[in-house]
């Protein structure tokens, strides 16, 4: 993360529900446009992971 966000610090956390499991990434990087097209592929990719795993991938 600190690669492309410039983060300095970073709050992880995993909430487990009987059916469902929410993993949360935080941090104080520099952020993004979630709106704009990205030129990369890593956002593609963790949603193709999540959807491959019957689990959803959302930016907020």
């Amino acid at each position: 993360m600190q690669k492309h966000s410039r983060a300095r610090h970073v709050k992880i956390s995993l909430k487990e529900g009987e059916k469902v499991a929410t993993l949360c990434i935080e941090d104080n990087g520099r952020g993004f446009n979630a709106d704009e097209e990205s030129k990369g592929n890593g956002l593609i990719n963790m949603n193709t992971r999540a959807t491959k795993n019957n689990g959803s991938f959302k930016i907020v």
